[in-house]
């Protein structure tokens, strides 16, 4: 069997919960549960726009205020502040995306077997686990990843230890690390793991772009990732190639950090809205989307209701009957 762990789901930076915070989320909540009982069934749908909570329904009537909040709060998951790292295990090997603070859940490996570590690219949020993670200092570690306007990977990695930025760097004193580049495009077998990587430009995602990776599993499962990605304002033409590289998916790990009003002040950053991501994935025909690379600002409250956005707005340009739709959390695991 093959396992997807989501260790890491926020983008661009961490995001720990801190209790001036926690008490805000627990005010959006009430505010919303007010509203809902003063307004009913109307007023759960146009505070909230939600698609579908059917506990939660069952208690519009009854208005019930306090109950109302209760229920709310219960189903809104706690979703996490690391940055993205995603692990893929099978029986015989383990593959991380990413190395975010998210990484820092990965154990050591219970073998002389390598954790296989395959990056999108080189910014801070997505390599930042490296120094918390304790493996990275002993354990058989290889690293795939491209390189950036002719500067070498392992430049880049050990770069990110120079000088005073950190006491130790992990890449001289490990001697069971590998680094590997990799193309544009082209295709790993790494253990029982398929692993094709397609590389998208600056238009993309700033400076270097992107790399997307399709993982097909023993069982023939196919897993795309597509993180820090700008699908927003790209032509048909653009897209296409994309749409082929993720045509049919089991799983859709994808990029939709902002709402559509956001997007209006972030243009060019090198991140999707939740709606584009949805209008991809249904034209891709991918079975099973998560929404990921959640924004640092957004707290539990508006992660929660960007899926529900999400979901009736699928339901609006029309749902494929097996596609189902999520916000990623940290921890979350898929069995496929």
């Amino acid at each position: 069997m093959t396992t997807v762990t989501l260790n890491g789901t926020r983008g661009s930076g961490p995001a720990p919960m801190t209790g001036q915070q926690q008490e805000t989320l627990d005010n959006k909540i009430q505010k919303a549960a007010e509203q809902i009982a003063a307004e009913g069934k109307a007023g759960f749908y146009h505070h909230l726009e939600a698609y579908a909570m059917a506990d939660v329904i069952n208690l519009i009537d009854r208005k019930e205020t306090e109950e109302l909040y209760q229920q709310l709060k219960a189903n809104i998951p706690v979703y996490g502040g690391n940055t993205t790292s995603y692990t893929i295990k099978t029986d015989n090997v383990t593959l991380v995306v990413d190395a975010g603070t998210g990484l820092r859940s990965e154990g050591a490996p219970a073998s002389s077997e390598p954790i296989h570590i395959a990056l999108t690219h080189t910014h801070r949020d997505h390599l930042d686990g490296f120094d918390i993670w304790g493996p990275i200092y002993f354990a058989p570690i290889t690293i795939y990843g491209r390189r950036n306007n002719g500067k070498y990977l392992e430049e880049t990695l050990h770069d990110l230890f120079s000088d005073d930025k950190w006491p130790v760097d992990p890449f001289t004193v490990n001697p069971n690390t590998k680094i590997k580049e990799i193309d544009d495009e082209g295709i790993i077998e790494i253990g029982d793991l398929k692993v094709e990587y397609k590389h998208s430009d600056k238009s993309f995602h700033p400076l270097h772009g992107i790399t997307s990776y399709k993982i097909t599993t023993p069982e023939n499962a196919k897993i795309v990732i597509m993180t820090d990605i700008e699908l927003n304002g790209k032509s048909d033409k653009e897209l296409a190639s994309l749409e082929a590289f993720a045509h049919d998916a089991d799983m859709l790990l994808i990029d939709a950090q902002y709402t559509p009003e956001e997007y209006a002040m972030k243009k060019g950053q090198g991140h999707t809205t939740y709606d584009v991501a949805v209008e991809f994935a249904r034209k891709a025909g991918v079975k099973n989307t998560i929404l990921t690379h959640h924004d640092p600002t957004h707290d539990d409250f508006d992660i929660w209701k960007k899926e529900q956005l999400a979901n009736q707005y699928l339901e609006k340009i029309g749902r494929p009957e097996d596609m189902t739709m999520a916000c990623a959390y940290d921890g979350m695991r898929v069995d496929l």
